[in-house]
C-alpha cells in the first residue's frame, strides 16, 4: 500500500477547504465544481473534490457532495493507494465483509480503478 488517504465530506465544502488553507498554509489544487456535471444537477456550488496539501506526506480531500448518500458519523472516507491490481483484488477482499460496497471495483474518467 502507497497511501492511505482521508476523505472528508463535509458541508460548505467551499468554506471549509479556505478556512483549513489559512490555518496549516498550502494551496487548494484540482477543484473540481459540480456545475454542470452529469449526475449531479441541482448541486451547483458544491465541490465533487478539493485537495490541499500540507506538505509532501500530508493532503487533505474534500467534497459536499458525491453519489452516495452521508449520515452522520459516515462524513470520513479512508482511500487506501495500491500499487497493483493483485494488491487491490487479494488484500482488500476482507474489507465487504465489514463494511459496505457502493461502487464495485471498476475504470473511471479520472483514469484509475475504484471501488467504492
Amino acid at each position: 500500500m502507497k497511501w492511505a488517504i482521508p476523505h472528508l465530506y463535509i458541508p460548505n465544502c467551499r468554506e471549509a477547504v479556505e478556512f483549513y488553507r489559512r490555518i496549516f498554509g498550502g494551496t487548494i489544487k484540482n477543484v473540481q465544481p459540480a456545475d454542470g456535471m452529469e449526475g449531479f444537477r441541482g448541486q451547483g456550488g458544491k465541490y465533487l473534490h478539493a485537495e490541499l496539501p500540507i506538505n509532501e506526506r500530508t493532503v487533505f480531500y474534500f467534497a459536499d457532495v458525491f453519489s452516495g448518500s452521508v449520515r452522520e458519523g459516515s462524513r470520513v472516507c479512508i482511500a487506501l493507494e495500491l500499487e497493483s491490481e493483485d494488491e487491490i483484488i487479494n488484500d482488500t477482499m476482507p474489507l465487504p465483509m465489514t463494511g459496505e460496497v457502493k461502487m464495485e471495483l471498476q475504470n473511471t474518467f479520472w483514469n484509475a480503478s475504484m471501488a467504492w
